[in-house]
């Protein structure tokens, strides 16, 4: 299928032009691909056509609901529509909505590839728009208490604790959100923290280990949990489409967003969080390999292995103290007393003064000495 930048002049038509937006994706990437579609679609005059057919194969069970939000989304495939006229418009190609003021020549359908996360490519007007198609179709979703209390909050504050599935992607790291905390209460004593998290134990004890109390909130929709986030006044969001759209539907109330400015750490995916917000630089923790660590474990684990092999060895055999048997050393049947010199000088004495010598040995000596000196006198 050909991209936009090859679409050549060919008459005007009458048909009314296409755009597909092909969905995939969570929540999040599917607000941006929704959201881009309608407001480029709204620009060029086409109509939006949504195709599902990702989410019959997709990883994590995900399912399309963004389509269905003004009401009037339609339905369709790719292949409904391939053929002369039909264009492929890769993410990439166009950086805001200003450089695709119309539908080129010739094009029939043009067919949206990518997740579009940019917020210059979004109509301010559509973005409204979804915003209220998500109150209402959140309503039914959202516990009433949850929804009052934080609407009564002067300075509520959302915090999108997200690490679960994110670990490959960089997750942010726990001095990041306790900053932002702190400078939050600094400039709003009053404020209330209201924690979104996939990991609700461990947000427990990064707060309350902190001193800061908190309200969790998990109504077990992810439509109505990001419905109650965009209630809030402020923002401390995590390097996820998710809350960047909780942000982006509440920041009308005048409040403060706070968000880390890499997006991810495994590519160059630029941020899509606008300049107005507050940025903390180096707020995600990288994911790499320490090699220092790696090595120091590999050595821990071989050594585990050895005295795990050496432990089976003894194991096998039923006794698992070493024995070394001497053969030419006789064991005295009884021990030996210090001799009376030993106790009266501290030093032991000589063996030829401790020890007799046996009588065959002094007759022995004694006739080496005579033949010596028998020898002597016969060579003079």
């Amino acid at each position: 299928m050909p991209t936009l930048a090859t679409a050549q002049p060919a008459p005007a038509t009458t048909q009314r032009q296409v755009i597909v937006n092909c969905a995939k994706g969570g929540i999040g990437n599917q607000l941006f691909q929704h959201v881009f579609a309608r407001s480029l679609a709204r620009r060029v005059g086409a109509e939006v056509v949504t195709d599902l057919s990702a989410f019959d194969h997709d990883p994590y069970g995900r399912e399309a609901w963004v389509w269905s939000l003004p009401g009037d989304g339609r339905t369709g495939t790719v292949a409904q529509h391939a053929g002369e006229g039909c264009f492929v418009l890769k993410e990439g190609q166009i950086q805001s909505l200003e450089q695709l003021p119309r539908m080129p020549d010739g094009v029939r359908a043009l067919v949206l590839t990518g997740y579009w996360q940019r917020d210059s490519l979004l109509d301010p007007a559509v973005v409204d728009e979804t915003r209220e198609q998500l109150a209402r179709r959140a309503a039914s979703l959202v516990p009433a208490g949850m929804a009052q209390k934080i609407q009564a909050s002067r300075n509520a504050v959302a915090l999108h604790l997200r690490r679960r599935d994110y670990g490959h992607m960089g997750v942010c790291k726990d001095s990041y959100y306790l900053a932002a905390i702190e400078n939050l209460k600094l400039n709003h004593p009053d404020a209330e923290l209201f924690v979104f998290s996939d990991e609700p134990n461990y947000a427990r004890h990064l707060l309350l280990s902190a001193g800061h109390a908190y309200t969790p909130v998990a109504s077990g929709s992810d439509l109505a949990d990001l419905h109650l986030m965009s209630l809030c006044r402020h923002f401390v969001i995590a390097n996820s489409s998710y809350s960047w759209w909780a942000a982006r539907f509440g920041e009308h109330r005048g409040g403060t967003v706070i968000c880390p400015k890499e997006w991810t750490t495994i590519d160059a995916t630029p941020s899509p969080c606008p300049p107005r917000w507050v940025q903390v630089h180096g707020a995600v923790q990288p994911f790499k390999l320490d090699a220092t660590e790696l090595t120091a474990n590999a050595q821990k684990l071989q050594k585990q292995r050895f005295d795990d092999a050496i432990r089976a060895w003894f194991a096998q055999r039923g006794d698992q103290t070493l024995r070394l048997d001497f053969p030419e050393v006789s064991t005295p049947t009884a021990p030996c007393s210090t001799s009376a010199a030993t106790r009266a000088t501290g030093r032991p004495r000589s063996t030829s003064a401790m020890a007799p010598r046996s009588t065959s040995s002094n007759r022995s000596r004694a006739t080496t000495t005579t033949s010596a000196r028998a020898l002597r006198r016969s060579r003079r």
